[in-house]
């Protein structure tokens, strides 16, 4: 039988449990037994290795061509039972590795205290999801690869790209003043193009998407950031960004506000099928506003600077004490 790579008799992880770990190394001893072939001629080992030697800064969705070249070539030979196995056999692998990868991370308690649930909705999808569905699109493969290697790193409701950057056409081909504007706060207040982290959501984890979990997934940022001083700010762009939510969605409105308040830009990107398709995806309102033509969603990118993050979360953080200080008075 062909192998890919030694079997992973020490396999751990530090954020997974004995029965769950166990479950990942039955998992891929079966597709070993099951695939060995494929997994002989396509070395699992090379798409880590491309992984692995990626320089940052990236683009948010970044992933070698190694990889995909190789799933198209599974593709082309195999059925999708086959090339899912192989896409299992990829992500038990860098979970394995994760421990090593953390340790060469300065990450702060509060994400780490983020990975064990994290990974055991990951975990779950993947023993559940029958080996012809699993990580079926290309957006799939990307999150979840970049997640397990942790290019992309949880922080609650937000994911954080951890080493992105902007490109100059964030300050071009919007107007002369806008674009002034834009340019100005990207050199005076950001200090540069980058490297930034660059947030995005995961449909998995919306259970904390609301205001308190918002506010706890940027304090975590904040954390982030204070361990990095590198990182220049914070970048994210989105349809919910739009100020048109300040009478449609409010409380997503105030999300917006609250950003901008605290000393972050907003720059329009413009309209999109695919920003329509998400805005209206969860809301009888905003569908509705649409079909009638009194709202057409749009596309937002907002950038906050470190210091302006960090002085926030300070904030915050003063904030709290001052009322644990009250609740505690001896």
């Amino acid at each position: 039988m062909a192998r890919f790579g030694p079997e992973l008799p020490n396999f751990s992880c530090q954020f997974l449990d004995r029965k769950t770990t166990d479950n990942l190394k039955g998992t891929l001893r079966r597709i070993e037994t099951e695939i060995g072939e494929v997994l002989g001629d396509f070395p699992v080992g090379n798409i880590l290795s491309s992984i692995s030697s990626i320089i940052e800064p990236t683009k948010y969705n970044y992933l070698p061509d190694t990889v995909f070249s190789t799933f198209d070539a599974i593709a082309e030979r195999y059925d999708t039972s086959v090339l899912g196995q192989y896409k299992k056999c990829l992500i038990i692998r860098l979970i394995g590795e994760i421990d090593s990868k953390i340790a060469t991370l300065n990450l702060p308690q509060s994400v780490l205290a983020v990975y064990p649930e994290t990974l055991g909705i990951l975990v779950g999808d993947l023993l559940s999801v029958a080996d012809q569905d699993y990580l079926a699109n290309s957006d799939a493969i990307i999150r979840e690869l970049r997640l397990t290697s942790t290019r992309s790193l949880p922080c609650g409701s937000r994911m954080v790209d951890n080493c992105a950057y902007l490109t100059k056409s964030i300050y071009r081909n919007n107007g002369k003043l806008n674009n002034l504007k834009c340019l100005w706060f990207v050199y005076a207040r950001l200090g540069g193009l980058a490297p930034l982290y660059r947030t995005h959501i995961d449909s998995r984890f919306l259970k904390d998407f609301n205001e308190t979990g918002w506010e706890t997934s940027y304090l975590r940022i904040a954390d982030l950031l204070r361990c990095n001083p590198k990182i220049r700010g914070v970048v994210g762009t989105t349809w919910y960004y739009d100020p048109q939510l300040d009478t449609i969605s409010p409380w997503l409105g105030k999300l917006r506000r609250h950003h901008q308040e605290n000393g972050a830009y907003l720059r329009r990107d413009g309209r999109g099928e695919i920003h329509t398709q998400r805005a209206i995806a969860t809301s009888r309102t905003r569908r509705k506003l649409y079909e009638k033509g009194e709202y057409i969603p749009t596309c937002y990118t907002l950038i906050w600077a470190r210091r302006d993050l960090l002085r926030w979360a300070d904030t915050v953080i003063d904030k709290l004490t001052e009322v644990i200080d009250r609740l505690n008075p001896g």
